[in-house]
């Protein structure tokens, strides 16, 4: 059964006024939980394509990480409903990039993340929020939960050369 963003949570409520409102307010969420969930670094959430995201396996691949390096990142279910409640607001095809502007016809750019950090900053108060905070979250949260250490590290760094049925 494929799930959607339900509408009366509460994180979602305040983004219900119109299309537009709809999809930008869910691109943003996306991107913050790209992050948070996924541990992606800025440069990876803006490269993402919509074939890097594996729903029915559950992960993520990003291709061209740090030092030009891929890795797999688990799809949280969280994650999975966020990204298709935005996607549900656009056409897209497997080469496009998955977080667009809110123009609807270019990806996003450094300048983008910037800009949302900003108004997240301002609007909640918290000073040293920034992208990068994010990925360090994700991780104390992971170990903190119960995940490995080696998992982590999986997650985080190491570099996928060929697994049957990824790459």
């Amino acid at each position: 059964m494929r799930q959607t963003l339900n509408k009366n949570n509460k994180y979602v409520r305040i983004y219900m006024k119109s299309k537009e409102v709809v999809e930008m307010g869910l691109r943003n969420l996306c991107i913050v939980h790209l992050m948070l969930d996924g541990g992606l670094r800025s440069e990876e959430v803006i490269g993402l394509k919509l074939k890097d995201i594996c729903f029915d396996k559950d992960y993520i691949l990003i291709e061209d990480s740090k030092n030009h390096k891929s890795r797999i990142v688990p799809l949280t279910w969280n994650l999975r409903i966020y990204l298709r409640s935005y996607l549900d607001y656009r056409k897209v095809k497997p080469m496009d990039s998955l977080i667009l502007k809110t123009n609807g016809s270019e990806a996003i750019n450094y300048n983008v993340l910037k800009q949302l950090f900003f108004r997240i900053r301002k609007w909640t108060g918290v000073e040293g929020l920034h992208p990068h905070l994010l990925r360090h979250t994700f991780a104390v949260s992971y170990l903190v939960g119960g995940g490995t250490w080696n998992f982590l590290v999986i997650c985080l760094v190491i570099v996928i050369t060929r697994l049957p049925g990824i790459m």
